[in-house]
């Protein structure tokens, strides 16, 4: 049996959200929602929230479409990569 791939969607104004990262969050979110039929997509934003400075910071939200409720999670941390 096939599986669908959930649409994921991405939002960001800064480059560091690379076609790269896209695709580890991607594999990384199928891989978590195989066997759950309540999830329905997801989505990732990436934003910066201090200047050009060093260090910059950056805050990740993740939501993933859940029914009946969506689940949310926040992070924040100096690179875009982990």
């Amino acid at each position: 049996m096939e599986t669908t791939q959930l649409p994921i969607e991405y939002h960001s104004e800064t480059p560091e959200l690379t076609d790269h990262l896209k695709e580890k969050f991607a594999q990384r979110f199928h891989k978590m929602a195989k066997g759950h039929r309540d999830l329905t997509g997801a989505s990732l934003a990436v934003q910066q929230t201090s200047g050009d400075s060093q260090p910059r910071n950056f805050r990740a939200r993740i939501v993933a479409y859940h029914k009946p409720d969506n689940l949310a999670a926040v992070g924040t941390d100096e690179t875009v990569s982990k």
